[in-house]
């Protein structure tokens, strides 16, 4: 039970930010010289934000979750010798799962407007850079992918009931 007396606004703000970085680097100089170079990065996961249970309150509320999530990948590889190669594969991956909600079979009485808000920020980066130098034969490959594929979603579950006195804002920013 969150009851309040009060006719003030409230608000109720969660934060929740993730980053993965992932660097690989190599030089190598022996004969002959190979360079390989694995770099990965992975936000995932599931984050669960919600209101339950018998909420009554006299005016405003905001229930707002901003989630950032970042993943950068960077590889680097070099080879000098008489035959070199390189290979660079960097992968950046942002899928989370995102929930903001009202739980169901809740009761929710608000005197004013409620809004209910899930804000998503997310990045995926990946540079791989490769050089191989020889006098005979040099061959380098670099290979990059960003993934950015976040599932977000804000909404009142099932047989949740809701008593408004103003308006109801239920919104998903990304």
């Amino acid at each position: 039970l969150l009851q309040s007396g009060s006719a003030e606004d409230v608000v109720i703000s969660i934060e929740s930010n993730h980053r993965a970085i992932a660097k690989g680097g190599s030089a190598t100089i022996p004969t002959p010289v190979i360079g390989v170079v694995i770099a990965n990065a992975t936000v995932g996961g599931t984050v669960d934000v919600y209101l339950g249970g018998t909420i009554n309150h006299g005016g405003d509320l905001t229930f707002e979750l901003h989630t950032d999530n970042q993943a950068i990948a960077i590889g680097e590889a070099m080879a000098i010798g008489p035959v070199a190669g390189t290979g660079v594969d960097s992968q950046a991956v942002v899928n989370p799962t995102v929930n903001t909600f009202v739980s169901p079979n809740s009761n929710v009485t608000i005197g004013g407007d409620f809004t209910i808000r899930t804000l998503s920020e997310s990045t995926a980066e990946a540079v791989s850079r490769g050089s191989s130098y020889a006098i005979g034969p040099a061959v380098g490959v670099a290979l990059a992918n960003a993934t950015n594929s976040p599932t977000i979603s804000t909404f009142i579950g099932h047989d949740a009931t809701l008593n408004i006195g103003g308006s109801l804002t239920v919104e998903t920013l990304h």
